[in-house]
């Protein structure tokens, strides 16, 4: 597939720029949510704590549904590659770029496939103070974490106090702080989600999941945007109730939901077996839009988690759906056969909870997709 790393920028009524394919295509992540790693090597001393607040600055938008999630640090220095995994590091870069983004993207889809960021220290002293004469790591991370969710710069005289103005000074710090039209910039991109919440039982109450807002599915609006979620659970917070894990999945908004299944893998904590890795590949297929090349990869990586000795693959002894009653047979497999719910519906799952694991990560595997309601 076309992959390429230009882009071109559409304004909108608040002064925002954002990608667009040649195709006038959103170029932005299919996932509400984009790990990245950090490589220090080079840059000042508390580097890591400043790019991580700079991507949280973004993150905290209420009106967007997108997070950045700290994945760790990295030895890597692969900046530029199309490797799948968003790296952030200091090197080195022309004179007059004080730092660069540098994205892929698939060209149709406009679906973004890899996003670095490199800090020039060639031509540029930095530091996290904001100290006169250094430039603070804080202040340009946040802008260009800003291009990392496909966001342009802006070069007018009216512009200069938003974190996605295209200059930045020695000492400056005011990049840090969103301005509203940044902030209408991410809100248009990642609009605040409405799709099915994630629920699990914690031996008084069902407790929503928090991350990415205890959402699941986000962005799988209508039959052809869907795909295979993951969702990593908190298992020091799972009580099994009579011997069982209970999970609900519930639709709080106006939409018409439809799951095909709804598994959970169980993962020996120990294990280095990439299960990560594995699902970002899976999530990245649609099934009803899919070569016999992929549909052959994705039945490679099915195949792997359910036969992989440190995995324990599960269906649920129980599917209730608040509404229609027993769901099982649809959630069982990836066939096209949908569990549909609608707004206050709640469909609740059944676990065994006797893995042959002590130490476990649990994994709550669901597919599908959601279309909003439309307003007469």
């Amino acid at each position: 597939m076309p992959i390429l790393f230009v882009c071109f920028f559409v304004s909108y009524g608040h002064t925002y720029e954002a990608c667009k394919t040649s195709g006038g295509t959103d170029i932005k992540w299919s996932s509400r949510s984009a790990t990245y790693y950090i490589n220090t090597s080079g840059g000042p001393s508390g580097s890591s704590t400043a790019i991580q607040a700079g991507a949280q600055t973004w993150t905290n938008v209420s009106s967007s549904s997108f997070s950045f999630s700290y994945g760790g640090t990295t030895g890597s220095t692969a900046y530029g590659s199309n490797d799948g995994i968003n790296i952030v590091l200091f090197g080195a870069l022309s004179s007059g770029t004080l730092a660069q983004n540098y994205f892929w993207y698939n060209t149709s889809s406009g679906s973004i496939a890899d996003s670095d960021i490199m800090f020039n220290v060639i031509f540029y002293s930095w530091g996290t103070s904001g100290s006169a004469g250094i430039y603070d790591v804080q202040n340009i991370g946040t802008h260009e974490q800003g291009h990392s969710l496909c966001l342009g710069d802006l070069y007018s005289s009216a512009d200069t106090e938003k974190t996605m103005y295209g200059y930045g000074g020695s000492g400056e710090t005011k990049k840090s702080t969103l301005h509203s039209d940044d902030v209408a910039g991410i809100t248009y991109l990642y609009p605040e989600a409405s799709c099915p919440s994630l629920y699990y039982w914690n031996g008084s109450y069902f407790e929503k999941h928090t991350k990415n807002y205890g959402y699941i599915l986000m962005g799988a609006t209508t039959i052809k945007n869907e795909y295979v979620d993951y969702i990593v659970l908190p298992s020091d917070k799972m009580a099994p109730y009579n011997g069982l894990y209970y999970i609900q999945i519930r639709e709080n908004d106006s939409e018409d939901s439809y799951l095909d299944m709804a598994m959970l893998a169980v993962r020996e904590a120990s294990s280095t077996s990439d299960i990560h890795n594995l699902f970002l590949k899976r999530k990245s297929y649609n099934p009803h839009e899919i070569s016999d090349e992929d549909q052959y990869n994705n039945n490679v990586i099915e195949d792997a988690l359910k036969e992989n000795s440190n995995i324990e693959w599960l269906a649920p002894i129980l599917a209730k759906h608040s509404f229609t009653g027993d769901v099982r047979e649809p959630l069982e497999f990836s066939d096209d056969n949908y569990a549909v719910m609608r707004l206050g519906n709640t469909i609740t799952l059944a676990f065994p909870s006797d893995f042959s694991f002590q130490s476990k990560e649990i994994i709550f595997v669901v597919e599908g997709f959601y279309v909003p309601w439309v307003e007469e």
